[in-house]
């Protein structure tokens, strides 16, 4: 029988091992980081995207609803470009956890 105490013990154990940084405990805290950075990102890329929209919206002159959907898909497209830079962050450091192997020759 499991009593109240145990189940404390073994919450506990999983926040001790959060902190000890193994390959499974620094997956959790990278996807948590993650999910602040995409935001950042998104933004850093939309900077170069609103210059872009505001130099065609003043050469093309568009009306004030061709503007706003432009305005969204360009966020849409930042926010699935800070995802894939997540994944390419992540996909990196898979790589460099690779043991290299050594060749006897």
């Amino acid at each position: 029988m499991i009593n109240d105490s145990d189940k404390f013990s073994q919450r506990m154990k999983w926040l001790e091992n959060i902190f000890n940084l193994d390959d499974r405990s620094f997956k959790y805290i990278f996807w948590f980081f993650a999910l602040l950075t995409i935001p950042i990102f998104a933004y850093l890329y939309t900077l170069p995207l609103t210059l872009l929209l505001w130099l065609m919206t003043g050469l093309f002159s568009f009306d004030e609803k061709s503007i706003d959907i432009l305005t969204k898909v360009g966020v849409g497209i930042c926010f699935i470009a800070a995802f894939v830079t997540q994944l390419q962050l992540w996909k990196m450091y898979k790589n460099k956890k690779l043991p290299i192997k050594k060749s006897n020759t």
